[in-house]
């Protein structure tokens, strides 16, 4: 099963799906995970979508 994951910096999750620069994509089977690709959005759809979501922690 491939999974896909929203971040601006490859490798956290920091945005949200849809206004993420790139996506990091994770292959799960039997064995565990593994990162297999990292996905990055074209740059004209990135400067109209960038993430304003601010996150804190608790």
């Amino acid at each position: 099963m491939k999974l896909a994951f929203a971040s601006n910096q490859g490798a956290t999750l920091d945005c949200h799906f849809g206004q993420c620069s790139s996506f990091t994509i994770s292959e799960l089977d039997e064995a565990g995970y593994r990162l297999t690709e990292l996905r990055e959005v074209p740059e004209a759809a990135a400067r109209s979508r960038r993430c304003s979501i601010n996150y804190t922690r608790c």
